[in-house]
C-alpha cells in the first residue's frame, strides 16, 4: 500500500511541476512563492456572463510601488489574478471589480529568491545598447528561436503528463535554442503536405478551437477554457527549461475561423490572451503571424490591437508583428524589428536593417531554411542542414 500511494504521490508531484501554484483565495490569506514565479490566486463567484467580468488586483511591493495585474474567468465559477512577484520581498494586494463579492478582497503574497537557476526573469532591451535584448537582471539575451508552431496541439486533450511537449522542448533547449515561437492555436494548412504522414504526427484540423465548438462551428461568445488550461502548462514548462514563449495571438494562414476584426468576440479574445498569460516571465508577444499578408487585416487594425496589449499589460512584455513589412512602416510601435527575408543575400539585408533601425533590436523571425525531414509537409528556400546553419 505505502509502495501504491508513494508511486501515486510522484506521479502526482510530476504533474504538477509543469504548473504553477494554484491557490483558493481566503480572507486575509498569505502566499508563497518565488521571484519570477507566477502564482494563481483562484476567487469564485457565480456570474451569469463571466467573460464580461471586470476584475483586477492592486499589488503593492512594501509599500514602496504597485502593479495593478487584470484577471480573468478560468471556467466552473473561478475568477484566477495569475501574479508574478519580480522582486523577493512582501506584497500587499486588493481586488478591485465590478461585482460586490469580489470588490475589495485583500491579502499578501511573500515573495522568495528562486530556487531554480534555469527560471529567467523577463526579456527587455538591453538598458545600454538599444539594439540588443537583455534579462531584467541585465544578463544578456542573445535570441536563437526555434519555430514550434502546433505546440498548442501536443498532449490536447489527452491528459498524458505532457509526455510529447516535454520531449521535443527538452531537444529544443539541448540544441542550444532559448525562444520557441509559437501560434496559441492553428487549424489546417493550404499549401499541399505528403500523405503519408502517420496519424500521430498529423495535428491539422484539431476536433476543437480556442472557441467553443469546433473551429468549423465556433461559438465565438465564449472560449474553450480546457484549451487555455493546457497552454498554461506548456508554456510553464518552457518557463522551466529556461525558454521564452514567443507567442503569436493570431494566424492568418493556419485557416482559423476568426471572429470579425475590432468585434466584441475579437476583442474578449485578445484580451483574454494578454490577461491570461502577461505573468509569466518568459512571454514575448507577437500580434500576429503573417500580418499583413492574406488580405486578414490592415496597419489600423495591427496597431490598435498593440495599443491593447500596452493598455492591458501590467508586466510590459516585449512586442513585436511578425511581418516586415509592418515593421517598417511603424517601427515605432514594436520593441524590436521582425524580418522574413528568405533571400540568398539575408546577411547583406540584415546589416542594412540594424543600420536602419539604430534604436531597436532586429531580428530574423523567418529565414526560409527549412531542413528535409522524413516526411513532406513544407519545402523552404533551403533544405540541406548545413546551408540552414
Amino acid at each position: 500500500m505505502f509502495k501504491k500511494s508513494l508511486i501515486l504521490l510522484l506521479i502526482s508531484l510530476h504533474f504538477l511541476s509543469y504548473s504553477q501554484d494554484y491557490l483558493p483565495f481566503k480572507p486575509k490569506q498569505t502566499y508563497s512563492t518565488e521571484q519570477n514565479q507566477p502564482i494563481d490566486i483562484v476567487f469564485k463567484s457565480k456570474q451569469a456572463k463571466p467573460f464580461d467580468v471586470e476584475f483586477r488586483a492592486v499589488f503593492n511591493f512594501e509599500n514602496k510601488e504597485s502593479i495593478s495585474v487584470p484577471g480573468f474567468y478560468n471556467g466552473n465559477d473561478e475568477f484566477v489574478i495569475r501574479f508574478n512577484p519580480e522582486k523577493i520581498g512582501k506584497y500587499t494586494f486588493q481586488v478591485n471589480s465590478d461585482q460586490k463579492d469580489l470588490n475589495g478582497l485583500s491579502g499578501q503574497v511573500i515573495s522568495k529568491a528562486q530556487s531554480s537557476l534555469t527560471k529567467l526573469p523577463k526579456i527587455q532591451i538591453d538598458s545600454k545598447n538599444p539594439q540588443k535584448f537583455a534579462y531584467q537582471n541585465d544578463k544578456p539575451y542573445f535570441a536563437l528561436a526555434f519555430e514550434l508552431d502546433w505546440l498548442f496541439a501536443l498532449d490536447y486533450p489527452e491528459n498524458n503528463n505532457l509526455i510529447q511537449s516535454k520531449q521535443i522542448i527538452e531537444s529544443i533547449k539541448s540544441n542550444g535554442f532559448n525562444q520557441v515561437v509559437m501560434n496559441v492555436y492553428a487549424y489546417n494548412v493550404g499549401w499541399p503536405v505528403a500523405k503519408d504522414i502517420p496519424a500521430q504526427y498529423d495535428y491539422k484540423k484539431p476536433n476543437y478551437s480556442v472557441f467553443k465548438g469546433t473551429n468549423e462551428s465556433p461559438d465565438f461568445t465564449e472560449l474553450n477554457i480546457d484549451f487555455f488550461k493546457n497552454l498554461d502548462r506548456k508554456i510553464q514548462l518552457l518557463h522551466e527549461n529556461g525558454l521564452a514563449s514567443h507567442l503569436m495571438i493570431y494566424v492568418w494562414n493556419k485557416k482559423v475561423n476568426w471572429p470579425k476584426m475590432y468585434s466584441k468576440e475579437d476583442n474578449q479574445y485578445f484580451d483574454y490572451i494578454i490577461k491570461r498569460y502577461q505573468a509569466y516571465p518568459n512571454i514575448i508577444w507577437d500580434v500576429s503571424k503573417e500580418a499583413l499578408d492574406y488580405g486578414r487585416c490592415d496597419i489600423p487594425y495591427i496597431n490598435e490591437r498593440i495599443e491593447r496589449i500596452r493598455k492591458n499589460d501590467a508586466y510590459k512584455h516585449l512586442i513585436t508583428v511578425h511581418d516586415y513589412e509592418y515593421c517598417s512602416r511603424e517601427p515605432e510601435k514594436v520593441d524590436f524589428i521582425s524580418i522574413q527575408n528568405w533571400r540568398s543575400d539575408l546577411y547583406s539585408n540584415t546589416i542594412d536593417a540594424v543600420q536602419k533601425y539604430p534604436n531597436k533590436p532586429i531580428m530574423n523571425i523567418e529565414h526560409g531554411g527549412y531542413e528535409k525531414g522524413p516526411y513532406a509537409t513544407f519545402v523552404g528556400n533551403y533544405t540541406n542542414p548545413d546551408i540552414c546553419l
